[in-house]
């Protein structure tokens, strides 16, 4: 008899489990409405070559994001245009060629 009920019971759970995974699946967006998101890069750089196809061939608003770039001329102006407007959301800071960060 307990085994019976653990059984029943692992087969509820896994069909609890497996409603809630694909619960969020193939809904659709209530409003077409694009996101943007300002970007602030220090220096146009080749290293950022796959961001600009991206928006030029317009993969960022397929996935409902508008990208608002612009370059900060330098790594000191990049950040103080930052804590002056801190209207932009992403900056990108490339301090050498091997180091991106990526601040919030």
């Amino acid at each position: 008899m307990t085994r019976k009920k653990f059984c029943i019971g692992c087969i509820l759970l896994s069909f609890i489990f497996i409603v809630t995974i694909f619960t969020g699946c193939g809904g659709k967006k209530d409003s077409k409405a694009l996101v943007t998101v300002k970007l602030n890069e220090v220096a146009r750089s080749v290293f950022y070559a796959p961001m600009y196809v991206a928006i030029n061939k317009g993969m960022f608003k397929e996935q409902g994001i508008n990208i608002d770039l612009t370059t900060g001329q330098g790594a000191e102006a990049a950040i103080s245009k930052h804590k002056k407007a801190q209207s932009v959301k992403l900056r990108l800071l490339n301090t050498s060629i091997t180091s991106n960060k990526i601040y919030l």
